[in-house]
């Protein structure tokens, strides 16, 4: 397996601090919870999540996109947890 942690984050999260997508993947596995337990599985944009256990999809960082992806692999419910006011901004 080939991992790419130099990757571009998005200016707000630059805002916030955050330098490559290693720094952000490192926040979004914190948000599995206290005691998450191990990483069972890696999941495609739109696969099926087939199981509970504490899972991760790969999903572009362009929250639209990303969002798709995850309702496409059968989630319930999306939370944005963020400072900022809103998921999309206009150009």
């Amino acid at each position: 397996m080939t991992a790419f942690i130099k990757g571009q984050v998005s200016p707000g999260n630059q805002i916030d601090g955050l330098a490559n997508i290693f720094e952000k993947s490192l926040g979004s596995s914190m948000k599995g919870g206290p005691r998450p337990g191990p990483l069972m599985a890696v999941y495609h944009p739109a696969e099926p999540v087939k199981q509970a256990d504490f899972v991760f999809m790969d999903t572009p960082g362009f929250d639209p996109l990303s969002a798709t992806g995850q309702i496409a692999g059968g989630a319930n419910l999306i939370a944005f947890t963020s400072q900022q006011e809103r998921v999309t901004r206009p150009r």
